[in-house]
C-alpha cells in the first residue's frame, strides 16, 4: 500500500478506536476486480 492508503486506514482506525498498525495490512487486488476474487486463487496474491 502507498502512503495515501496507510493514511486513510490510520484515520479510519482512529475513528473506530482500532489499535492495529495499518502498515501491517496488505491490499489485495483493486476495487474494480474485487468482485472477481476467488478464494481458490488466494495463493496468487
Amino acid at each position: 500500500m502507498d502512503k495515501k492508503n496507510i493514511d486513510e486506514l490510520t484515520k479510519l482506525f482512529k475513528k473506530l478506536n482500532i489499535s492495529e498498525d495499518p502498515k501491517k495490512f496488505k491490499r489485495y487486488g483493486s476495487s474494480r476486480n474485487l468482485y472477481n476474487f476467488k478464494i481458490d486463487n488466494v495463493g496468487a496474491y
